[in-house]
């Protein structure tokens, strides 16, 4: 009974779906570049859900460009798609599991309109192309000839692939893409993630979710029957009637989303499994973010702790220029904001710059990678999470950093804006910047021996490095001078890093 009725919503939501506006602002794949704008229709008129498909195309209308260039661009940008033209006439298109063939058994007909709604026949491929103009394609048996009817927005298959993902749950030979979309952020940050499922055979969507559950800490689902009810990841979360509910797609990349009848489809080596938490229609899953692996980075793995006291902090820097992200371990007394952490670092460590003004973090630089605000129209995002994979975004660098917590900073376009992504650890602070504070310490080498004078008694602690940014020896000072046995170390430079309650200082010394 559960699946007749499902079955009977799916149909009425087709021909809602048949009768909704569609526009130029819903078109996601853009093919060309230019000033003007030109929408493609093609409609297979094959019964499918998904029949008729729209893509968007950018061009120079004083280039008198032509319909026929239109569609070339267009199907070089997307491999799952297939035109055929010769002589002025287009003859076939296939797209994904849609095909059109001339004369089996029917032709393609074309059109011209201003909306998916406006259609009036047109002379074929040769057609000059006007800015806003909409050229349509249907494929009919012209007894009558049948106009294409609404489109949905063509997502490109080459913008998330099975090779793109991160983290991978389950065991076997077989494996299948799981992708979950929230579809908004509540501060425009991306919402639809995307993980990797292996098994052996086939799975049903209710056994994915299951094992990615069991697998990743960050996410809680629910499931009664064949319905998905609930699922909550990080600070993500859709609740079934609360308001909307779960719709469940079944695909093989990103561009032929099909609605299925729930979690229990069964899903093929190869396929892919979508859920979208929306009002009705929801959409189909659309770009997702490549999960991360909550474990693949812990606060056990930073290399390096800066600062004094109780508390710790893990700072992840995200350039998003194809490197990895950068962690900083942050120790502090009680709670300090993300602002005062991060000048911390700047002071620590001679690679990192950090801009800001105010509460507005503007710039990073750190090694050879920048990410300077208003670059390309990059801007810097912050976060704030548990784990490497948990992020929420936040109100900014006034945010309080408490122990055990991750502050991250993305450097992002905000199209969306996106999380940083699993770190590695940064390098011990080497050629640290001094501070204000005149520390007064003194240091020299002689006889495999360094030995440090302070000018008062004091209570801190010692770093020795190596030139490569090694941590070699640490060491705890009580009272005004300590010896450094250095007999097991070669002759060469090294860094000593001094820190007390009043900052750190760092100061270079040869080892004879």
């Amino acid at each position: 009974m559960k699946n007749k009725f499902l079955l009977t919503i799916l149909f009425c939501l087709s021909l809602f779906q048949s009768k909704a506006q569609f526009s130029e602002s819903d078109i996601k794949f853009w093919v060309g570049s230019g000033p003007d704008t030109a929408l493609l229709v093609i409609d297979f008129l094959d019964g499918t859900a998904d029949t008729s498909y729209a893509w968007g195309y950018l061009f120079d209308a004083s280039s008198n460009l032509t319909a026929e260039t239109m569609l070339s661009a267009i199907n070089s940008a997307e491999p799952k798609l297939s035109i055929a033209t010769g002589n002025g006439f287009l003859n076939d298109i296939v797209y994904n599991n849609h095909e059109g063939f001339a004369g089996s058994p029917n032709y393609w007909g074309t059109w011209n309109g201003s909306n998916s709604g406006n259609w009036v026949t047109n002379a074929g491929l040769g057609e000059v192309l006007s800015n806003g103009s909409w050229f349509g394609c249907s494929y009919t048996d012209f007894n009558p000839a049948i106009k294409p009817g609404t489109p949905i927005s063509a997502y490109a298959s080459s913008w998330f692939n099975k090779e793109d993902v991160n983290f991978w749950v389950g065991t076997g030979s077989d494996s299948a893409v799981l992708v979950i979309d929230f579809v908004e952020g509540i501060y425009g940050e991306v919402a639809t993630f995307a993980w990797g499922v292996a098994f052996d055979g086939n799975i049903t969507g209710e056994n994915m979710l299951t094992s990615l559950a069991n697998a990743d800490q960050n996410i809680t689902t629910d499931m009664g029957g064949a319905f998905l009810n609930d699922i909550i990841y990080g600070g993500y979360e859709g609740l079934a009637g609360e308001p909307y509910y779960w719709g469940t797609w079944s695909g093989t990349n990103l561009s032929d989303w099909i609605m299925n009848s729930g979690i229990n489809t069964v899903v093929n080596d190869g396929d892919w499994f979508g859920c979208t938490y929306e009002a009705w229609l929801p959409r189909r899953p659309f770009l997702p973010f490549a999960a991360t692996n909550p474990e693949s980075f812990l606060a056990s793995d930073i290399l390096h702790w800066e600062g004094m006291g109780s508390d710790s902090s893990v700072i992840v820097i995200d350039f998003n220029d194809g490197n990895e992200a950068v962690a900083f371990g942050y120790i502090s007394n009680g709670l300090t904001t993300a602002n005062q952490a991060l000048n911390d670092l700047a002071d620590a460590y001679s690679s990192l710059t950090v801009g800001i003004s105010g509460e507005f973090l503007n710039d990073i630089e750190y090694d050879s990678q920048s990410g300077i605000g208003g670059t390309n129209g990059f801007y810097w995002g912050t976060w704030s999470g548990t784990n490497a994979a948990n992020w929420t975004p936040n109100t900014g660098l006034s945010e309080l950093l408490n122990n055990g917590s991750w502050f991250g900073c993305s450097f992002t376009d905000f199209e969306p804006n996106t999380p940083p992504t699993a770190p590695k650890s940064a390098i011990a602070a080497v050629g640290i910047h001094s501070v204000s504070i005149d520390m007064n310490w003194t240091i020299f080498s002689s006889n495999k021996q360094i030995t440090i004078s302070l000018k008062e008694s004091d209570y801190g602690r010692f770093k020795i490095y190596d030139i490569a940014g090694n941590l070699i020896i640490e060491h705890s000072q009580i009272g005004s001078v300590t010896n450094i046995d250095m007999g097991g170390l070669p002759g060469a430079i090294y860094m000593v890093q001094y820190i007390n309650e009043k900052g750190a200082d760092t100061k270079k010394v040869v080892l004879f």
